[in-house]
Formats: structure tokens, C-alpha cells, sequence
């Protein structure tokens, strides 16, 4: 089943459960962050980290992604993500793997949620600008791969 026709099955059951529901929008969740601070005002407050280990990790529908470079020295690359999260109580996770002998930047974009939480089922749309570091690479041409597929390439120093 193609991405396009499950997202139009999964939207159309969303609007038809969340009509039925009778559900109060107030109830939902906050999604889970790593950094949320009461007073933004007080620098002293501590931050306390989410323990994910007990997250489950999902999946994220990607509709666009774009590989952008930046004409600046050192070059800047960046990776333009546009799609959409499972439910507004997915986090979105990414982990940049950094290139080995091939040249290859591998780039994992997934989610993770927390089991004990309910949420409504419903997509989250997300747009994300993920900067590549290179300031440790060595010369030569890139390729990035995100979730396994190619997005582009480009080559260092620019």
C-alpha cells in the first residue's frame, strides 16, 4: 500500500473517530520535551531530562526532504524535512551517524512515545531544519542518506 493512499485512510478514520468522540481538545497531552522550564526568566532552574529508555520508537511519514547548501565558509549544509508525526504525542527523534571510509552521512529520522500516555490519533504535521555538521570532515565529495534513501550530495570544502 503506497504512503499516500494509508495517509488518506488514516485521515479519514481521524476526522470520523475524533466527530464521534465527543473528546474535550483541553485533555490532550503536552508532547514530551527535553527542555521545558516553568519561568523561562530564572537561568538557576534545573532541567530535568525525560528518561526515554522506556519510549517506544515509530515511525515518521516523510513527504519532503531537500539537502541545502549554504554558500558561507566553513560551508554549511542543512537538511529541510517536511511530514508529518503519528500522533501529537510523538516526539520527533533524529540521530546524524557520522561518515566512515564510503562517505557517507546516514541520517535516522524516527519517533518516539511514551507507552502509559493516551493520545488522540491523529497525524501532527512537523517541519525540520537539521544542520549536518562538518567541521571534523575531510576533503572530499558526500553523500546523505536519510532513513536509507538518498537525498543528495555535496562536496567539502564547497
Amino acid at each position: 500500500m503506497n504512503y499516500k493512499k494509508m495517509f488518506l485512510i488514516l485521515a479519514s478514520l481521524s476526522v470520523v473517530l475524533s466527530a464521534c468522540s465527543g473528546f474535550d481538545n483541553n485533555l490532550l497531552p503536552a508532547r514530551p520535551t527535553n527542555n521545558t522550564i516553568s519561568d523561562p526568566g530564572n537561568i538557576d532552574e534545573q532541567i530535568e531530562p525525560i528518561d526515554k529508555s522506556e519510549f517506544i520508537q515509530g515511525n515518521v511519514f516523510i513527504s519532503e526532504s531537500e539537502l541545502f547548501i549554504m554558500e558561507s565558509f566553513p560551508v554549511q549544509i542543512s537538511l529541510n524535512l517536511l511530514g508529518e508525526l503519528p500522533t501529537p504525542c510523538h516526539s520527533l527523534e533524529v540521530a546524524i551517524n557520522p561518515p566512515g571510509d564510503s562517505n557517507v552521512i546516514a541520517i535516522d529520522v524516527f519517533s518516539l512515545s511514551d507507552p502509559a500516555m493516551t493520545c488522540i490519533q491523529v497525524l501532527e504535521p512537523f517541519e525540520e531544519n537539521i544542520s549536518i555538521p562538518v567541521k571534523d570532515l575531510s576533503d572530499g565529495i558526500y553523500e546523505v542518506f536519510l532513513n536509507g534513501e538518498k537525498v543528495g550530495e555535496f562536496s567539502y570544502p564547497a
